[in-house]
């Protein structure tokens, strides 16, 4: 039984290792800066994801309060780069109306 829940967290590990490559990839590849934010803030959920599923395969209980604390600044950081993207979003709306 525990040989088969360490195999579900290889295949879950290895599965989030791909999704955080396709999330880089579109991070460089964005075509806007909304694009860009989304795959930031889904590379930091994932990375996450991969701190908690790293602490349950290895026993490392102490990796969970990591996966917590970076929670929060990922989230932290999350609404400001939301603000400001919605400022900059909202400078160059206000400039093309005055140019009309």
């Amino acid at each position: 039984m525990l040989e088969a829940l360490y195999v579900a967290l290889d295949v879950a590990i290895v599965v989030h290792l791909v999704l955080i490559a396709i999330c880089l990839w579109r991070l460089w590849h964005g075509q806007n800066a909304i694009d860009r934010l989304i795959a930031l803030d889904v590379i930091g959920t994932l990375v996450i994801a991969l701190i908690v599923l790293l602490a349950i395969r290895k026993g490392w209980a102490m990796w969970l309060d990591l996966a917590l604390g970076f929670a929060a600044v990922g989230f932290a950081g999350t609404v400001v780069l939301a603000k400001l993207v919605a400022e900059r979003v909202g400078d160059e709306a206000s400039e093309r109306g005055a140019s009309r």
